[in-house]
């Protein structure tokens, strides 16, 4: 979610914890992490690459 105006954001970019959720997903053992994004202000594909660069940055 957006800072301002609550619309969808890209992973990374927005008001929710990620580091936070990434970090407890690691400790109780989470496999998978699935990224849902109803609505896009940019090409579907930039959004994708946003939020998956973002979250290979976070998973270090």
């Amino acid at each position: 979610m957006e800072r301002v105006g609550r619309d969808f954001a890209e992973i990374g970019t927005g008001i929710m914890d990620i580091s936070g959720i990434v970090s407890t997903a690691k400790l109780v053992g989470t496999k998978w992490l699935i990224v849902e994004q109803d609505k896009c202000k940019r090409d579907p594909f930039e959004s994708i690459k946003i939020s998956f660069d973002n979250l290979k940055r976070i998973n270090k």
